[in-house]
């Protein structure tokens, strides 16, 4: 009686160890369907804790099953990450729905990361019956099917920017998004030296539950534009619209970086639009600036008129010194002296609606925009010759977006005060034409041995064609005789069409070789 009660307890250990066995397999069977992957395996009695899981961009350290009640589980350790480089689409707009509604799982420890960025951490929460609620410090999460209610206060760090943000996220019928940042800090060498700060981030956004097209405003110390943006699979369309706004209050949040707002008075509109692709990160775009006036960004004005003055430059070697110019020094010579063609010359290479416009010129500068959107980097600035004598003048060599706005000001009210002819002496007096050369004077007495009232019409495109890079078209050019013909007759070819040549001219000159003068020996 006892052998057979122990055969039929083994028999029935035996069912149940084969029981077991089946339900297991059939367990990994289904998470190997599902593309789960895991590093090692521990096996309880009737329960399953596997470690190092990973799923669809999820990790988790463990998560533990009972092979009794293989839909509810364990899930400590959970790090959700979004890889910005693989797009929206990882984010799953559509996510809530693929959620298993048979699926229960207790979450602990549950954080969510933007590429190697933590965004959120120390959260724990229940997915049930196709919803998940998760809730933590400073997030409140409630996701299924039919809704999707998201409430989060924490630290933004995507690329340049940063700032302490509150998020809320709702979605029944249609979605809804708001961003609240009240403090936006960004850092890029492109922009300026140091970081800029801007107050009260607002973003506003509407659209289809799906996420798939949202429009909406943003809002910047103020400042409020039109903001659309459409999803495409992996991908987002930002379009951005900037109604005629008064370019003083947009410059209010740049006041710590740019002194000449300090003192200046300013008036006219600006208005923009503007296009992100995200995750290529392309951009396009334009903008239109309407009767700007500038008074009280330069300083010491008047002296401008007439007179001895200082700018830095390079000497020879680089280094930076202070030369002094101006009416009275010998390397200064007045406008009347200088060849028309000389004049007309630089105009038609630097600049030539130089007398049409009010110290900047809009065309040049979408010209420039366009041509740095599509190089994908900063080729061009556009600038008017009034914008690269307020830069020899007041400021430096920087790349920067700050720098060219105060460059901007500057110049609309050098132009404003001093007019055209004052402007283009200080420039050929001023501007660089080769290593320690400085103004038209030295210019002129260096390549040709003549005096700038003697300049022939090729000689002066010469001279005009190697303003961009003068350094090194001395020493690719002057120093090994060999002048870059193209730019040379581009420059004539421009003069002709300005009228200031005539065809024939403009044959003639561009067919008469140049003589340099050779270069000086050590």
């Amino acid at each position: 009686m006892i052998k057979r009660g122990l055969w039929i307890l083994g028999l029935f250990s035996l069912f149940s160890l084969i029981g077991l066995f089946f339900l297991e397999r059939a367990a990994l069977s289904k998470l190997e369907a599902l593309g789960v992957e895991y590093g090692q395996m521990d096996r309880g009695l009737f329960t399953r804790q596997f470690h190092n899981v990973h799923f669809r961009g999820m990790r988790a350290d463990r998560v533990t099953g009972h092979l009794l009640s293989p839909k509810k589980v364990k899930i400590a350790g959970l790090r959700v990450s979004v890889d910005p480089e693989a797009g929206v689409g990882q984010l799953g707009a559509e996510g809530p729905a693929q959620i298993p509604e048979d699926i229960e799982a207790d979450l602990t420890q549950v954080s969510f990361f933007w590429g190697s960025n933590l965004m959120v951490e120390g959260l724990s929460g229940q997915l049930s019956e196709g919803r998940l609620v998760l809730n933590g410090p400073d997030l409140h999460l409630s996701s299924g099917a039919d809704l999707l209610q998201v409430d989060w206060d924490g630290t933004i760090s995507i690329e340049a920017l940063t700032g302490d943000a509150s998020l809320h996220i709702e979605r029944g019928g249609r979605l809804s998004i708001e961003v609240d940042i009240p403090e936006i800090q960004i850092e890029h060498p492109l922009l300026a030296t140091k970081a800029l700060v801007f107050q009260q981030g607002l973003v506003r956004l509407e659209g289809d539950r799906l996420g798939k097209s949202l429009q909406g405003s943003l809002s910047v110390d103020g400042v409020e534009c039109d903001l659309r943006i459409e999803r495409d699979k992996r991908k987002l369309n930002a379009d951005l619209v900037l109604p005629p706004s008064p370019l003083a209050e947009l410059l209010v949040p740049l006041r710590p970086v740019i002194p000449e707002l300090k003192k200046a008075e300013i008036e006219g509109s600006v208005s923009a639009q503007a296009q992100l692709q995200w995750p290529a990160m392309t951009w396009g775009g334009d903008f239109h600036m309407e009767s700007i006036k500038v008074r009280g960004a330069v300083p010491q004005l008047q002296a401008l008129r007439r007179g001895p003055l200082q700018h830095r430059i390079l000497d020879e070697e680089g280094d930076p010194v202070l030369r002094e110019t101006g009416e009275g020094s010998a390397d200064w010579t007045v406008l009347r002296n200088i060849a028309s063609p000389m004049r007309h010359a630089v105009i038609a290479a630097e600049d030539i609606r130089f007398t049409e416009h009010a110290g900047y010129d809009m065309e040049a500068i979408r010209e420039a925009l366009h041509a740095n959107q599509e190089a994908g980097k900063v080729l061009r600035g556009g600038s008017s010759l009034s914008q690269q004598l307020a830069k020899n003048l007041f400021l430096d060599g920087q790349r920067t977006l700050v720098r060219k706005i105060r460059e901007l000001l500057i110049a609309v009210e050098l132009d404003q005060f001093l007019g055209k002819g004052r402007i283009l002496e200080l420039y050929l007096n001023l501007v660089e034409w080769g290593p320690g050369i400085y103004g038209i004077g030295a210019a002129s007495e260096r390549y040709f041995m003549r005096r700038p009232s003697q300049l022939q019409p090729h000689e002066a495109a010469f001279l005009a064609a190697i303003l961009p890079s003068p350094r090194r078209f001395y020493r690719e050019q002057y120093l090994k005789d060999k002048a870059r013909e193209t730019r040379i007759d581009w420059i004539l070819e421009n003069m002709g069409n300005a009228g200031q040549l005539s065809a024939a001219q403009v044959k003639k000159w561009s067919t008469t070789p140049l003589r340099f003068v050779p270069p000086p020996t050590e």
